[in-house]
């Protein structure tokens, strides 16, 4: 096949190949290649001979690293490395409407900026959101999660909006992995403000108890569905003085497959189930596609930089200004790190939001609680 000098493109798409031939590069005519749907876990560094090619598909494959001679090609416009275990994130190798690829350059400049091992740090945080009916135990089950030792009163005080908690776990591996605790607050006055602060990049606790007024599973169920692009949930059952809560459990998994990890059972006053919980939250939070991927070090000294900042809220300017001054200068990364310490819960910056957009939140409690303030005010209400 490779005699064939004169061909231009090549689909080899939806087959079981786990390699490609280092002849490959006698086909120097060829502008367009689709890889997809194959079992490649490499390309070889002859790659590079392909000088005029125009479009590389390699969706769904098994890279895990990327040989530096595909920087050679030059003329490149399209590169589909989406549904492969590179480390590279999804909002990258991905535009922003359905079936758009990420800029080619971007893509490679992100790749081969986070190999060197002196520029980049891997990333071991996340966020977690205990949600619910109000009166479940959402607040005792959060401080559970971070004290065990956390005496639950007779009436837990409801909680007003959302109270942040960080709490931390050792890994195998000898580091420390954070998370970003968010306790909602579930009165139904509340339910509206959900879609600013439900996230994709986090892990989900759906907390029940068994009072006869069943939560509405479907609507929580569906809301973490439709705003954390599926992100997984956890339910949590709250038997108080062990009475047994009612969940049609076969019903749930098969309406909510892809989200829907398990359904666990606790006693928040006597700690049953506390260990198991703990050990499942660690579990799912730790294997969130983000987790563990190289983190470039300048993204590090902005966050730094912004968590140091004294400002509640600094403009969508002083946000760039401060990457700039860290060596963060195109303005694109700088958002995708925004979006990126936004789904962390690190800070607040609504982009899809025309006016919004325009202010960089660096304090997710202040701005919970302001909004909170008008939902709670009597004349409000």
């Amino acid at each position: 096949i490779t005699n064939l000098s004169n061909l231009t493109t090549l689909n080899l798409s939806d087959n079981q190949l786990d390699e490609l031939p280092n002849a490959i590069a006698n086909l120097s005519a060829l502008t367009r290649l689709n890889l997809s749907d194959n079992e490649l876990s490499e390309l070889p560094p002859e790659i590079s001979k392909l000088s005029n090619l125009t479009k590389l598909y390699l969706y769904d494959n098994k890279l895990t690293k990327l040989t530096k001679a595909i920087q050679q090609l030059t003329k490149l416009e399209k590169l589909d490395l989406r549904r492969n275990p590179l480390p590279i994130p999804s909002s990258i190798l991905s535009g922003r409407k359905v079936y758009e690829l990420g800029d080619v350059k971007e893509i490679l400049d992100f790749y081969f900026r986070t190999q060197d091992p002196n520029e980049t740090e891997p990333l071991y945080e996340a966020k977690l959101l205990i949600v619910g009916e109000g009166e479940a135990g959402k607040t005792s089950l959060a401080k559970k999660i971070k004290n065990e030792n956390y005496e639950v009163p007779q009436k837990e005080d409801p909680t007003k909006g959302i109270e942040i908690i960080q709490w931390t776990f050792p890994l195998n591996n000898g580091q420390t992995f954070k998370v970003n605790l968010w306790d909602f607050g579930g009165q139904e006055i509340y339910h509206q403000t959900h879609q600013f602060f439900l996230s994709e990049r986090s892990l989900y606790l759906l907390l029940a108890d068994d009072r006869k007024e069943n939560p509405n599973f479907n609507y929580w169920l569906k809301i973490v569905e439709l705003l954390s692009n599926n992100s997984p949930v956890l339910i949590i059952k709250n038997e108080k003085n062990e009475c047994k809560c009612q969940i049609n459990e076969g019903q749930l998994k098969g309406e909510f497959p892809h989200s829907l990890k398990d359904i666990l059972s606790t006693n928040l006053a006597t700690n049953r189930g506390l260990d198991e919980i703990k050990a499942e939250i660690a579990h799912h939070i730790s294997r969130l596609p983000h987790v563990g991927q190289p983190l470039l070090k300048v993204w590090v000294r902005v966050r730094a930089a912004l968590e140091n900042n004294r400002n509640n809220h600094i403009t969508q300017e002083q946000y760039f200004q401060i990457c700039q001054q860290n060596s963060l200068k195109d303005k694109k990364e700088a958002l995708f790190l925004s979006r990126y310490l936004h789904d962390l819960g690190v800070c607040l910056h609504f982009q899809s939001d025309p006016i919004l957009k325009h202010t960089v939140i660096l304090k997710p409690e202040w701005a919970t609680t302001a909004v909170y303030k008008i939902l709670d005010d009597k004349t409000v209400k």
